[in-house]
């Protein structure tokens, strides 16, 4: 039992470290993420409670994500890294350049620097009901002090800079027999403290301090999966919202300290509404899975003091998808203990709706932007996996991947890499209470039960 506590904390310590993604086995099935996965735990933390006493990590030029779970009886402890929580979602990246570009001298912050903190898992199984938790804290920060001293003319700049995010997301999962649901909630705190100071000689010194304040990160989510004899049937939904009010303050070298406090605040949300079946074939050992999502993301950009010059701006992209996974395994082969193939089908549309709005007095502004729709078109995605005592090793191989391997074997011009690799380490259930699978769906963020088949 120790040994393989050892093994799993060892393993994600080793390879805990950089950027989020799905893993190479739901990407292979063009993004198909109802069934029963390992990344499920990153969509909702009640997931954690089926996948215990297992490490898996994800690569693809960067390490990501990387999953490893323990269980003691009934109880649940591991850790996760992938970056996808608050700070990947653009809301940094877009009060950086709105808050910090207007305090001129910050705006060169880069919003994707952020430190690899693992996330903290925990769960239980009580049977029917299962709960699970994951904390999360991601920051990042820089200073930066140059001193030039020449001629007698002395030039001194200092760069302080520090943000990211804290919070939770708490989830709940209920077996009903035929009908298994999930919900979730979760709330985080976004901050920011930066400076800029340069003193020259013979001069008062210039600086510029920005902040965020009043910032919060809400999520909630739930899916339900009803078992029929035709198929699995899910639906389920996912809403989230990001708000904060940026400050800055700026002291010239001559005159009054120019505030700003308040200078705009800025809203996002995304609501995701989905659907799905699934059905898993026995006798041919297949698996069959859609989807289909329609999202939506809002973005409000409000100035403190709304006048006909300084408005207020609202971005909603809509996109509209189908994906569509086919999965087939292959056991007792003489050298490996099974082999899966899977081929995913993708279809999505995209639609954007810009708005602005103003007035002083008597003076209005109003528009409404409709653009017309993209239409990104079919796509297409292969992989396999082979599985051999506890170890998995999955592939996603993109049809660009494939021919470009062609042109070079005959002697043309190309070489694309796999575009991602998988590989799990599970060591079963020793150490665990047992109990139900579940599955998982959602844009990025819920998850759920399933009756399709697993290692």
């Amino acid at each position: 039992m120790f040994r393989t506590l050892i093994t799993v904390t060892l393993f994600v310590a080793v390879t805990a470290g950089v950027a989020p993604a799905q893993n190479a086995r739901v990407d292979a099935m063009a993004g198909y993420d109802l069934m029963d996965d390992h990344t499920n735990i990153l969509a909702n933390p009640v997931f954690v409670n089926d996948h215990s006493n297992s490490v898996q990590i994800t690569y693809d030029g960067d390490v990501g994500p990387v999953i490893a779970v323990v269980g003691l009886k009934n109880m649940r402890f591991g850790l996760s890294y992938t970056g996808d929580n608050v700070l990947d979602d653009d809301v940094y990246a877009h009060y950086l350049t709105t808050v910090l570009g207007a305090a001129n001298n910050l705006g060169f912050i880069n919003a994707g620097n952020v430190d690899p903190i693992p996330n903290i898992l925990f769960g239980m199984d009580l049977n029917a009901l299962k709960i699970g938790a994951r904390l999360y804290y991601e920051r990042t920060s820089r200073k930066n002090s140059v001193q030039d001293n020449q001629g007698g003319n002395f030039d001194e700049t200092t760069i302080n800079e520090r943000y990211g995010t804290m919070g939770f997301v708490a989830g709940a999962g209920l077996d009903l027999n035929s009908l298994m649901l999930s919900v979730k909630a979760g709330m985080g705190v976004p901050f920011l403290n930066a400076s800029y100071e340069n003193s020259i000689t013979g001069a008062n010194p210039e600086r510029v301090t920005a902040s965020v304040n009043k910032g919060i990160h809400l999520e909630i989510g739930g899916e339900g999966r009803l078992a029929m004899r035709a198929a699995d049937v899910i639906v389920g939904a996912d809403l989230e919202m990001t708000s904060f009010k940026g400050e800055w303050e700026f002291t010239p070298r001559v005159g009054d300290v120019v505030r700003h406090d308040g200078f705009r605040s800025t809203t996002l949300s995304l609501i995701d509404l989905y659907g799905g079946a699934e059905k898993f074939i026995d006798d041919q050992n297949l698996l069959l899975g859609v989807k289909l999502s329609a999202t939506m993301v809002s973005e409000t950009d409000k100035p403190n003091d709304v006048t006909y010059a300084e408005r207020t701006n609202t971005t909603r992209d809509m996109s509209y998808g189908i994906r569509s996974g086919l999965e087939k395994t292959w056991t007792e082969l003489r050298w490996l203990d099974a082999v899966r193939g899977r081929v995913g089908l993708s279809y999505e549309t995209t639609m954007a709706i810009v708005r602005a709005n103003g007035s002083a007095g008597p003076d209005e502004y109003d528009s409404r932007l409709k653009h017309a729709p993209d239409r990104g078109g079919f796509g297409l995605n292969v992989g396999f996996g082979i599985k051999k005592n506890v170890s998995q090793f999955d592939v996603l191989i993109s049809p660009d991947a494939l021919l470009s391997a062609i042109r070079t074997v005959s002697g043309q011009a190309g070489g694309e890499d796999f575009a991602r690799v998988t590989f799990t380490m599970d060591f079963g259930s020793a150490l665990s209470s047992g109990g139900s699978n579940w599955s998982s769906g959602g844009s990025s963020t819920d998850k759920k039960p399933s009756t399709g088949s697993s290692w």
